[in-house]
């Protein structure tokens, strides 16, 4: 798993300057929400790019390395990582609110994951990540062997496996949106409910 969080902002109202840098007042608005995040404006980074396959759309990266602090906490302690979530969840929100379009890197999306399984009633209390997957889409213009050529790709599914202190296993899939595809509770901490 990478370590940075990065939002893919890209929206048809986006615009580079006529040097081909981004403007400074969309860089304060961008920067203003990722502060949302508990980090210093010298912790978020904008690189421009573009998204979409065969569509020019503008794409701002806006790459948040302050929360690496937290990078420990992935292994040895996901129960920290739901707060973090409710405030991508705010930012996500806001740039939506802005009418852009925001995806997210797979740290992001984890936090994410772990917010909605909080909210479900589920302890993280000594819950760890057992499994972590990117699963890039294939764009319709091209076969799986080029779209596996891409090195960044906004469009895709993370899936994540999280084992609780009970030994229970979630399985969550997720969107690069944010949209959580699926929750499932495999009953794992007790191989009698396995026949049940």
């Amino acid at each position: 798993m990478g370590e940075d969080l990065i939002f893919c902002v890209t929206g048809e109202g986006l615009r580079l300057t006529d040097a081909g840098t981004i403007p400074p007042s969309l860089a304060d608005e961008i920067r203003k929400v990722m502060e949302d995040l508990d980090v210093s404006p010298s912790d978020i980074h904008l690189k421009t790019g573009v998204a979409g396959h065969g569509a020019q759309v503008l794409t701002i990266l806006a790459i948040v390395s302050g929360v690496l602090a937290l990078g420990p906490l992935v292994k040895d302690n996901l129960e920290a990582w739901p707060a973090v979530g409710r405030r991508i969840a705010r930012a996500m929100q806001q740039l939506r609110g802005k009418r852009y379009g925001v995806m997210v890197s797979e740290p992001a999306a984890l936090a994410l994951a772990l917010k909605e399984l909080e909210d479900m009633g589920v302890s993280l209390e000594g819950a760890v990540l057992a499994a972590s997957n990117v699963l890039p889409t294939v764009p319709r213009w091209t076969d799986s062997d080029r779209a596996r050529a891409f090195k960044e790709h906004p469009e895709r599914y993370y899936l994540f496996i999280i084992v609780t202190e009970e030994n229970d296993t979630h399985v969550v899939i997720e969107r690069s949106t944010g949209e959580i595809e699926l929750i499932k509770q495999l009953l794992t901490g007790n191989w009698l409910e396995f026949y049940e």
